[in-house]
């Protein structure tokens, strides 16, 4: 799967390919009006510690969590570079995903660029990591990777009956108004916002279908509140098979109070397909063992203890080979001999026949 150029790829705290040093813990994770962590998890500094992270791409932003009005401090480098950290605004404290540095238009080199967070927090204001978004170049691969598709993808075919909701993404108040799109993974979560709007006081309904099956219903929900709520999740299909899949979304008009279809992004999750290697078959023994219907398929799995293929011949195996190339020698010595004296029966002259000579003069 190639990625478009506004497409990026979420790396989570709690991926491997993320190092920590120092006293990080489980952070725990609560609902703020910028919504949940990502992937709902957290990682809670209470002191002094860093983390690392090797990327190759064209862009970088450390996404964090505040849960206290007091800031903690940090300091964002790449490949030892210092990062300008972003200014927190008062909306910010006391919020999830936050952007805290970025940095843009980075040069792809031929080695991966590394990326560095040094943080202190305390038991009182804790410095909370969250997940690192970052631009891929086209030759990176996207195995096992969660890739970000914002509302305004190319990819995402809309129908008239959609419309751009500031920078948020699209929505739609329109009945029957549909979106299909076609991606490549193995499941899809529809993230959207609940703009708030005092007229929109009745749920509104939407359905969402996969590769032209059953459609299931979609609750959108209306804003309850004075604050306009981001990141939340409007819907998450079940696990499908890898590959190419299509999604279609219709939404249901109810009426003028119904609330909108927001999209404020794509979650797709890719998964690593393991490259198939044929087994070699198993040698089967001279004695004859009876199974159970349906233990076929198990009975012949090649173990670590099995016969392997570069193990050592026996004895008499060796003995073997060794007379059979004698014999194969002696056969063909013999058969070259009686090719040389056909040879040279051959070239001498037949009774009957005149041998020719030179004579020196000319003369025969």
């Amino acid at each position: 799967m190639s990625i478009g150029p506004s497409r990026f790829i979420a790396v989570d705290d709690t991926s491997p390919v993320i190092s920590y040093q120092g006293p990080w813990t489980e952070g725990a994770p609560t609902t703020t009006q910028l919504g949940r962590p990502f992937n709902d998890t957290l990682h809670e500094l209470t002191g002094s510690g860093s983390l690392s992270f090797s990327f190759t791409g064209s862009s970088v932003s450390v996404i964090g969590s505040f849960m206290s009005p007091t800031l903690p401090s940090w300091a964002c480098f790449v490949d030892g570079f210092a990062l300008i950290s972003n200014n927190i605004s008062d909306i910010d404290l006391l919020n999830n995903n936050v952007e805290i540095c970025s940095l843009q238009n980075i040069v792809i080199k031929p080695t991966p660029s590394n990326l560095t967070v040094v943080a202190t927090g305390t038991a009182d204001v804790p410095f909370l990591f969250d997940h690192i978004q970052y631009a891929p170049d086209g030759s990176t691969s996207l195995d096992n990777a969660t890739v970000i598709v914002d509302a305004f993808d190319n990819q995402i075919q809309y129908d008239s009956g959609w419309n751009k909701l500031e920078s948020i993404g699209m929505e739609t108040l329109a009945q029957n108004a549909s979106l299909t799109f076609d991606f490549v993974g193995i499941q899809i979560t529809w993230i959207t916002t609940v703009a708030f709007n005092p007229n929109t006081t009745v749920n509104g309904s939407a359905q969402y279908s996969i590769d032209n099956g059953t459609f299931f219903p979609i609750q959108v929900a209306a804003h309850n509140s004075t604050i306009q709520t981001y990141d939340l999740v409007s819907f998450q299909t079940p696990e499908l098979s890898p590959g190419l899949h299509r999604l279609c979304v219709l939404y249901g008009f109810t009426n003028e109070s119904s609330a909108p279809l927001v999209l404020d992004h794509f979650l797709i999750q890719n998964l690593t397909i393991p490259t198939f290697t044929p087994t070699p078959p198993t040698p089967t023994s001279s004695t004859s063992s009876s199974t159970s219907p349906g233990s076929a398929a198990s009975a012949q799995i090649p173990t670590s203890t099995q016969t392997h293929y570069n193990a050592r011949l026996s004895k008499g195996a060796v003995g073997g080979i060794v007379i059979g190339t004698l014999i194969g020698a002696v056969i063909i010595f013999i058969l070259v001999i009686r090719f040389i004296k056909r040879r040279s029966a051959a070239a001498d002259p037949q009774p009957g026949y005149a041998a020719y000579q030179d004579y020196g003069d000319g003369q025969r």
